[in-house]
This record gives C-alpha cells, structure tokens and sequence, in this order.
C-alpha cells in the first residue's frame, strides 16, 4: 500500500512506529504497549470514497492485523514487523493486497462499471455465491451481514484506551472499540449514488481497476 510522504507521516504520529530509511519502511516498536494492543482490537484505519460530483460516499475500514506484516532475511538480519505504508513510487496513492483483503471489488465489464464494498472477515464463512450481472445492471444486491459481528471473538477488547485525535489528512485510526461503518442495507444499491464509484472517483481506485482489468485481459 502506497500512500502519500505527508500521510504516512500523519499516521505515524499516532503509532508506535519508527521510520527506517534503508528499508524505507515503517517498523513497528514491538516492545511498546500500544504495539499488541493496536493489532488485536478493534482498531482499524477508515478509507473514504466520495461519490459521484463529490457527494457523499461510503467507508472501508482495514483493521490493523492486516497492516503488520513481517520482513525476514535476507532483507534483515531477522524477523521484523513493519506497517504497511510505503512511501515510494510515482505520486499516486496505490491500495493493494492488504486492502482487498477487506473489500469487495465488482465490475461489468461491458457498461465499465466498477463497485467497491466493505467485506466481511473471520465470523462470516467463506463460500462461493455467483450472480449473474445483466449487461446492461448498474445494480447490486447487499448483504445483510455486519462487519462488526464479522469480527466476534476474533478482537480483543481494551480495558482503558482512549481515542487519539486523528490528524485531518491521514485515515483515522480509533484505538477504542470499533470505527464508523457504512449502513447495512438489503435493498438495491445506486452504483453513482451509494456506491460512488464510477469512472474518475480517484487515482488509487482507477490505479487497482486498471490493474484488474489488464489482469482479466491477460488471463
């Protein structure tokens, strides 16, 4: 995951993270408190999307176990965790692996519309629904699981932990019980007006859509 100098910067504010130049990465202090804490609660950093003409858009929250990865030899001497937020590259955000380990990414092909939605994690089993898209649908179905409740049993709750103020120009990151979550609903989802994405939304999405898309050429 890429994101721009001044964001990780931002975020690194409020973590227990120390910036190493020769890696040009973010390495996590492990002998800090906060460390354990962060990774195994409800702490998740929040990514807005706006819709359509600006307006409103919706949220996809990746909790922190999935920004703590680990880096082994030969790269260093012995295992390292590092928090997934590089710096480098061209100026445009990129959102990989570690995001879409936490949404759903939907596309028709045929109309070049796009969807993006907050899937759900441990609690919600895994399994293979296939619905088929009209060639002409601007539309999907919702589920009606929680995100929340996707995590029951899986998130350590912390007996004292209180918020840290995030800064404006970096995804906030709650260290208290669960962050903000877009609405669950069962009915039909506008792809302009609730999903707001769509052709322009920005340069991280239209950098993974464009991806996908040579992927699915390729295959």
């Amino acid at each position: 995951m890429t994101l721009p100098k001044s964001t990780c910067e931002n975020i690194a504010k409020h973590l227990p993270i120390s910036y190493r130049e020769d890696l040009g990465l973010y390495i996590w202090n492990i002998d800090e408190g906060r460390y354990r804490n962060i990774v195994r609660s409800a702490s998740a950093p929040s990514f807005a999307f706006m819709g359509e003409d600006n307006t409103a858009g919706f949220t996809i929250n990746v909790p922190f176990r999935y920004l703590n990865l680990t880096l082994e030899p030969p790269l260093t001497n012995g295992a390292v965790q590092y928090f997934l937020c590089s710096t480098g590259g061209d100026k445009n955000a990129v959102l990989g692996r570690a995001f879409l380990q936490d949404a759903f990414l939907g596309a028709n092909r045929e109309r070049g519309a796009f969807w993006l939605g907050q899937a759900p994690r441990p609690n919600i089993q895994s399994r293979s629904d296939h619905f088929t898209i009209d060639s002409d649908g601007t539309t999907i179905e919702t589920s009606s699981n929680d995100w929340e409740t996707s995590w029951d049993g899986f998130w350590e709750v912390l007996e004292s932990a209180e918020p840290s103020p995030a800064p404006s120009s970096a995804p906030s990151a709650s260290a208290s019980a669960s962050p903000s979550l877009p609405p669950s609903t069962d009915e039909s989802m506008s792809m302009g007006t609730n999903i707001g994405i769509g052709v322009g939304t920005g340069a991280a999405v239209l950098l993974l859509f464009a991806g996908l898309l040579l992927w699915m050429r390729k295959r």
